[in-house]
């Protein structure tokens, strides 16, 4: 499993960064979010490691990498719909960016906080929340628009 994420890493990173210049998304704040992404998976191994009460497997391990990998798809489908439908969505897609930036970071400190004081702190699905808001504003968006076509 290892050796197939080597040998096509490299691919799926020009892969990603060129969806992501093409969809106009700001990639210093992808960067920020990758960085953060990978100091979140640290800090949350190191968490389970401190912690006596959690184990450390492989297939949990591999369980948040793809989850991180998804959580990046939403500005991506956000961008996505924006370019077919002719929509200007960079607000959407760059207020999505930074709830992402801050829920990673809001995960940190929880892990951080975990592994200093030995105790298990849970996190807070702000992600959740971030995925009902951008569904219910699409679904406004989708609604007025509705509304306009068949005035």
């Amino acid at each position: 499993m290892i050796e197939i994420l080597k040998s096509y890493s490299e691919a799926l990173k020009i892969f990603l960064y060129g969806l992501f210049a093409i969809l106009n998304l700001n990639l210093d704040i992808v960067h920020i979010i990758m960085w953060m992404m990978l100091i979140d998976t640290v800090t949350g191994i190191v968490k389970v490691i401190r912690l006596k009460e959690l184990k450390f497997t492989f297939t949990g391990f591999y369980m948040g990498l793809m989850t991180k990998f998804i959580v990046l798809l939403i500005p991506m489908t956000l961008a996505l719909m924006a370019l077919g439908l002719g929509y200007d969505f960079k607000w959407a897609v760059d207020s999505t960016l930074r709830l992402i930036i801050l829920s990673e970071g809001i995960s940190i400190f929880t892990n951080i906080l975990s592994a200093k004081d030995n105790k298990k702190y849970q996190n807070r699905d702000y992600l959740s929340v971030l995925l009902h808001w951008v569904r219910n504003k699409l679904i406004a968006i989708y609604d007025t628009t509705i509304k306009e076509r068949n005035k």
